[in-house]
């Protein structure tokens, strides 16, 4: 029986999935054209490297959660992995916010991205889980 109030985990999944290649489009395209990220200058060869490395990582994640959007043996694990990643990425940005190394304009999307699928994770795996059928006695 499942529960209509909510995102199924399989959607959180795929949404997640989706934001990940957008990333990875982004971190992988952008510094190669010599064009700065979001709230940043444009990169030497040695942080475009390192962008590129990021985003191949990000594409890999995100092509296992669209992966494990179609299969269910597949979702629990990776559903408790980007709960983590969006952890992850709050507290880092957090921490990077508060030592002065990011402006609030270049912490705000990570952070709330973070904060956003690390919450989602959470509702999808308790709240809206799908419960399993009660057996009735005859």
């Amino acid at each position: 029986m499942k529960d209509p109030s909510g995102l199924r985990l399989e959607i959180v999944l795929l949404i997640n999935g989706i934001a990940n290649v957008l990333v990875a489009a982004m971190l992988l395209a952008f510094p190669p054209l010599g064009v700065g990220l979001p709230g940043l200058a444009t990169p030497t060869n040695a942080e475009a490297f390192l962008a590129g490395g990021w985003g191949v990582a990000a594409l890999a994640l995100g092509v296992a959660r669209v992966w494990a959007w179609r299969k269910s043996e597949l979702r629990l694990p990776i559903a408790v992995v980007g709960l983590f990643e969006g952890l992850a990425l709050f507290a880092f940005a957090l921490a990077m916010l508060i030592a002065g190394k990011a402006t609030v304009l270049q912490a705000i999307l990570p952070l709330l991205i973070g904060l956003a699928f690390a919450a989602l994770y959470v509702l999808a795996l308790t709240v809206w889980r799908e419960k399993p059928a009660v057996a009735t006695p005859i």
